[in-house]
C-alpha cells in the first residue's frame, strides 16, 4: 500500500519516500520509525515501544531517538516547532497526526537490461536515491549471478549461490546487506558497480557469472568498491557439475569468507586515511582492528585507544567491546601485564558487555569463548565459539578459535577439519601463524610428527608468530627426531623467555587429555637436555 500525506508518498514495500514528486533519501532507522508512526497513527506511541520496534534488544539513548525523529520530520517537511505531522507528547512519546490516504501500489517492471541502469540513476527507475546504507556501517549488494550460454546446471546453481551468499553475509550482522528482492532489479547484468552503488546507496557490489566449459562449471565472481570505483577482489572457480548441491555449499562458503575478509581489510585501509579527529565510530573500530592485528604491545595500546574512541562515539557498538576483550586476552595470554588475573577478568567483562548489547552478534560469542579459555573452562569456551560460528559460519577467526578450543579438549581430528575450513575462508589471514600452530599440535598428538614439525616451522616463520608458537616448533621438531631444528627453535625461545618450561606451555594450551600433557612434559625435558 502507498501511504499518502501532505505532499509525501511513502511506499513501505519498496522502502521509498517521495516528496513533491522527488525521491527523498532516508536512513533505514529513520524510515522504519516514520513507517511505524504512520501505521500506528490511531494512537500515541511510547518511547519504550519505539526502542523495541526499531532497535530491538540494542541499548540506545534518548538522544539517538530524538535525532531519528528530527531526521524523519525533516524528510517529510515538518519540524519540532510546527509539528504538523509528527507531534511530540511530553513524557509519553510521539503520534503521527497528518491525514493519511492509503492506495494500492501499482506493480512496476524491473529493468530488463544493462542500459536501464542509466535510467534508474537518472531518476526514472524504481531504485533512484534509495538510501540503504547506514552512516557508520558498510553496505553490500549481491547481484543475481548470471548464466552465460546454454547450461542445464547453471540456472539452479546461480539461484542457489545468490540466495546462499545473501543469507550468509547477512548473518555476520556487521554488514548491511540489500535484500534479495531489491537486488533482483539488477538481474540482467553485468553492471557498472558505480551505477549500482549510486542507485542503491551502497558501497560494495558483488556480481558474478556461470558458464559450462568442456563439461565443467566455471564460476567468476568479483567484489568492487562502488564509491572508489575499483575492483577489490576477483576469482574464477572450476567445478564438476554432477553434484550441484555440494558445489553450491562449498563455493558459497568460500566466497562469503573472502567477501567479509576483503571488506574488513578495505574498511581498515579507509580508516587509516582519515584524520583521528574525523573518525566516526565505525572507522575508529576498524583502525583499532588494524592496530590489534599488528600483535605488538605498542599496537595493543593504540588499538585500545581506538576501541574506546569508538565507544565514546557509539556506546552501543558490540564489536568495539569484543575488540577490547581481545586486547586484554592477548595481554593475559602473552603475560604482557603484571596482573594477569585482572587482564583475564577484563577480557571476560568486555565480552559479556558485547553480548549484553547484542546477544546475536557472533563476535561477542567469539570474545566470550576465548575469555572462557583463559578461565580454564573448555566446555563453556567450546559452547560459545560454536555459537559464534553457527551465527556466522563464514568467519575465519571464529572457525579458527573453535578449532583452537577443540585442540585443547583433545578432539584433534575435528579441530584439524575446522582449522582447514578457516584457512580456506581466509588464505592470507593475519592469524595464519596461529592456524598453522593448531594444526601442528593436532598432528603431533595424532602421531604424525614429521608433518607436525613441518606445519610448526611454517607457523614460526610467520611475521606475527609469538614465543608460544616458537615453543610449538621446538616441541614438534623434537618429536619428529630433528634435534638440530629443535635446538634452533628452543634457543630462540629461551632468548625471548629464559624461564619458559612445559608448565608455561600447558598454561597457554590447556590440554585436557593427560596423555597429551604427559607428552608435552616429556618432550620439554628432552629439549632441556639439548643444552
Amino acid at each position: 500500500m502507498l501511504l499518502k500525506f501532505a505532499d509525501c508518498e511513502l511506499d513501505p514495500g519498496r522502502l521509498e519516500l517521495a516528496r513533491a514528486g522527488r525521491c527523498v533519501p532516508m536512513q533505514p532507522q529513520v524510515r522504519e520509525l516514520l513507517t511505524y508512526l504512520i501505521e500506528n497513527r490511531d494512537r500515541a506511541v511510547g518511547r519504550e515501544e519505539l526502542y523495541r520496534a526499531i532497535w530491538g534488544p540494542r541499548l540506545v539513548t534518548d538522544a539517538t531517538l530524538n535525532s531519528r525523529v528530527r531526521a524523519a520530520r525533516a524528510a517529510i517537511g515538518d519540524d519540532g516547532r510546527a509539528q504538523r505531522l509528527i507531534r511530540t507528547l511530553p513524557r509519553i512519546g510521539y503520534r503521527f497526526v497528518g491525514e493519511v490516504v492509503e492506495e494500492r501500489a501499482s506493480l512496476r517492471a524491473a529493468p530488463e537490461s544493462k542500459d536501464d541502469v542509466g535510467a534508474i540513476v537518472a531518476g526514472t527507475g524504481d531504485l533512484q536515491d534509495v538510501d540503504l546504507s547506514l552512516p557508520s556501517r558498510p553496505s553490500l549488494v549481491v547481484l543475481p549471478f548470471r548464466v552465460v550460454g546454454e547450461t542445464s546446471a547453471g540456472p539452479l546453481l546461480a539461484e542457489g549461490l545468490t540466495n546462499d551468499i545473501i543469507t550468509q553475509v547477512a548473518r555476520s550482522r556487521w554488514l548491511f546487506v540489500v535484500a534479495r528482492g531489491t537486488a533482483l532489479k539488477f538481474r540482467r547484468g553485468p553492471y557498472d558497480p558505480g551505477d549500482v552503488g549510486q542507485a542503491l546507496g551502497i558501497r560494495y557490489v558483488v556480481q558474478g557469472a556461470i558458464w559450462t566449459v568442456g563439461g565443467r562449471i566455471r564460476l567468476q565472481v568479483e567484489l568492487a568498491d562502488a564509491v572508489a570505483g575499483e575492483e577489490i577482489w576477483a576469482e574464477n572457480y572450476w567445478r564438476d557439475p554432477r553434484d550441484i548441491v555440494a558445489v553450491q555449499a562449498e563455493i558459497s562458503e568460500v566466497i562469503v569468507g573472502v567477501i567479509e575478509a576483503e571488506i574488513e581489510h578495505a574498511e581498515r585501509r579507509r580508516s587509516l586515511l582519515m584524520a583521528p579527529a574525523s573518525l566516526d565510530a565505525w572507522s575508529a573500530y576498524h583502525r583499532g582492528c588494524w592496530h590489534m592485528y599488528r600483535f605488538t604491545p605498542k599496537h595493543y595500546d593504540l588499538s585500545e585507544q581506538c576501541f574506546k574512541r569508538s565507544l565514546e562515539l557509539d556506546p552501543t557498538a558490540p564489536r568495539a567491546y569484543a575488540g577490547l576483550s581481545f586486547i586484554h586476552w592477548q595481554r593475559a595470554f602473552l603475560e604482557l601485564s603484571a596482573d594477569k588475573a585482572s587482564e583475564t577478568d577484563k577480557a571476560l567483562a568486555f565480552a559479556e558487555e558485547s553480548l549484553a548489547i547484542d546477544p546475536l552478534d557472533p563476535l561477542g560469542h567469539w570474545a566470550l569463548g576465548r575469555a572462557y579459555l583463559l578461565k580454564d573452562d573448555l566446555d563453556l569456551a567450546v559452547d560459545e565459539l560454536d555459537a559464534s560460528v553457527t551465527l556466522n559460519p563464514s568467519s575465519a577467526v571464529g572457525q579458527y578459535s573453535l578449532s583452537y578450543a577443540l585442540m585443547q579438549v583433545g578432539d584433534a581430528m575435528l579441530s584439524n577439519e575446522i582449522v582447514a575450513r578457516a584457512r580456506r575462508l581466509s588464505p592470507y589471514d593475519a592469524m595464519t601463524f596461529a592456524m598453522y600452530a593448531v594444526r601442528a599440535q593436532n598432528l603431533a598428538f595424532m602421531g604424525e610428527h614429521t608433518e607436525a614439525a613441518r606445519y610448526a616451522a611454517r607457523a614460526a616463520r610467520q611475521p606475527n608468530a609469538h614465543y608460544h608458537v616458537i615453543a610449538i616448533a621446538a616441541f614438534c621438531s623434537m618429536l619428529a627426531g630433528d634435534p638440530g631444528a629443535a635446538k634452533h627453535h628452543y634457543s630462540r625461545l629461551k632468548a625471548i623467555r629464559p624461564d619458559y618450561s612445559s608448565d608455561a606451555y600447558l598454561t597457554a594450551f590447556r590440554h585436557r587429555r593427560e596423555r597429551n600433557a604427559r607428552l608435552v612434559r616429556r618432550t620439554f625435558r628432552a629439549l632441556a637436555s639439548l643444552g
